[in-house]
């Protein structure tokens, strides 16, 4: 009697073993750079389940306070398929400098697991890439010109772009002076 309670027991332990999921994300850790004006390339993390068996559902998620970064999608599943989670940055609001944080990843059903990928983004003084006149003007494209004082600063932002005075002009093919926009034929 006690052969037959053990392999029993062999066998349960062996069934649930089979049925745990494990959260798996790759790479460990990311890091970019850019600058302020031009921004900074998306990376890309993917996410799976590494004992490929039932199912994984999992959620992707940054700091609330972290304003910088955005993680797509925020939610999934896997079976084992490596799903892609999209990195993207937005650096407008960034000074230079190093900023730091971390993607969170979920397991939501049992067992619950959690995978941190931590987050490294380099933020660069913007290089005039155009003609800028005046400290504190960028043109960010070889085509752009940017006219103002450190006061009135100036950003052309895009091919053919054009601003004068305290402006950003984040469009492509404008002139920009003040408040007025005209297309240019270009």
């Amino acid at each position: 009697m006690k052969k037959l309670m053990i392999t029993l027991a062999a066998v349960v332990i062996a069934a649930s073993v089979g049925m745990a999921q494990t959260l798996g994300v790759s790479p460990s850790k990311l890091s970019a750079s850019g600058t302020q004006y031009q921004g900074a390339t998306s990376q890309s993390s993917t996410v799976y389940n590494a004992a490929r068996t039932n199912t994984s559902y999992y959620t992707v998620a940054v700091p609330t306070d972290i304003t910088w970064m955005a993680v797509s999608p925020a939610t999934g599943n896997s079976t084992g398929e490596f799903d892609t989670v999209t990195v993207t940055f937005v650096t407008t609001n960034l000074t230079a400098g190093i900023y730091t944080s971390a993607i969170t990843v979920t397991q939501t059903n049992a067992p619950v697991t959690v995978k941190t990928i931590p987050v490294t983004l380099k933020i660069e003084d913007d290089v005039n890439l155009g003609i800028a006149i005046g400290p504190g003007s960028v043109a960010t494209h070889a085509s752009g010109i940017a006219i103002g004082t450190r006061e009135h600063r100036s950003v052309a932002i895009g091919e053919h772009a054009i601003a004068i005075g305290g402006v950003v002009n984040d469009v492509s093919n404008t002139l920009l002076i003040g408040t007025n926009r005209w297309t240019l034929g270009l």
